[in-house]
């Protein structure tokens, strides 16, 4: 048996963390990774489909619905914004594939849940395991709250409130609010150099790569509380300090004036992020998904 992870042409270049991870799949499965708009599945025994169909890229890759072959969605984004095409390919692929993997644990239920005997919940995770566990603890970070990534509407209004609110607080309520600018590879160095940082959640209430990136670079997580980070073993003042809206510019200036009461959060964050959820701790965790996809066992006709 063999398989294969497609991944949309769109991606090339700019999947680096998915890309990691499933070169690290493809060393211990007889997996190829494939970046294709148009894919022939013939020779396929299971097939991984990357982040189709999008709101932005709707369209289903031609054949993808005739092949033969064992079909697992990874689907990325799970909401259309809107989108009608996307919304009735996405119903399309989900009834053609035997598997349906990702993260939006309360969402898929809600939006989906003829679709529930299909869903592998799989959490969002830090990546590649080597570039954050080789970083030690900073001995001298920077004692600042950073706030990094996208913050616009409507896919982020949590991290737009605190951006506008930070802008009429004194020194930006200790707040550095960075944009996607940091490149990939220097991206868990740039998160070691802060004390901290702030990570909230978009619209609809996940955990996103940022709740795994940030303790795993040794930067104490402020976050706030959600069901899905629980589920994933996360526990508010032992491994994050836990914001909500009202308070977080307060809990900020918190830690920050009195850091050395979070330093054993932080530190308990760290290691317990490194030991669980990283792009390793998912190649493992395909064992589970291959024998429910092919039967008890099933994985071991896929490893090399």
């Amino acid at each position: 048996m063999k398989g294969v992870i497609l991944l949309p042409t769109v991606y090339k270049g700019f999947a680096q963390r998915a890309e990691a991870m499933y070169t690290k799949f493809c060393k211990k499965y007889k997996f190829s990774l494939v970046y294709s708009d148009a894919p022939n599945l013939d020779e396929y025994d299971v097939a991984i489909v990357m982040c189709v169909p999008y709101h932005n890229r709707p369209g289903l890759p031609p054949g993808l619905l005739d092949a033969k072959c064992k079909l697992i969605d990874h689907f990325g984004d799970l909401q259309c914004w809107g989108n009608v095409e996307c919304a009735k390919n996405k119903k399309i692929l989900f009834d053609r594939c035997d598997l349906l993997m990702g993260t939006y644990y309360e969402k898929f239920r809600e939006w989906y849940p003829q679709y529930v005997h299909k869903y592998v919940h799989w959490p969002q995770y830090f990546g590649p395991y080597e570039r954050y566990a080789n970083l030690t603890m900073n001995p001298n970070p920077r004692m600042r709250c950073l706030m990094i990534g996208s913050y616009g509407y409507p896919a982020y209004p949590r991290r737009q409130d605190v951006v506008q609110a930070a802008r009429s607080l004194p020194d930006n309520g200790k707040l550095d609010i960075v944009g996607n600018v940091i490149p990939f590879p220097k991206y868990p160095a740039y998160l070691n150099t802060y004390f901290c940082s702030l990570v909230l959640s978009g619209l609809y209430n996940f955990p996103e790569a940022k709740h795994f990136e940030v303790p795993a670079a040794g930067a104490l997580m402020l976050a706030t509380e959600l069901q899905e980070l629980t589920m994933c073993g996360l526990e508010p003042y032992t491994h994050y300090v836990p914001v909500t809206k009202e308070n977080v510019f307060k809990q900020v200036k918190e830690v920050l004036d009195h850091p050395k009461d979070y330093i054993e959060i932080r530190d308990k964050g760290t290691k317990f992020v490194r030991e669980n959820h990283s792009d390793i701790n998912k190649v493992d965790s395909f064992k589970e998904i291959l024998d429910r996809l092919l039967g008890p066992g099933g994985h071991k006709a896929l490893l090399r």
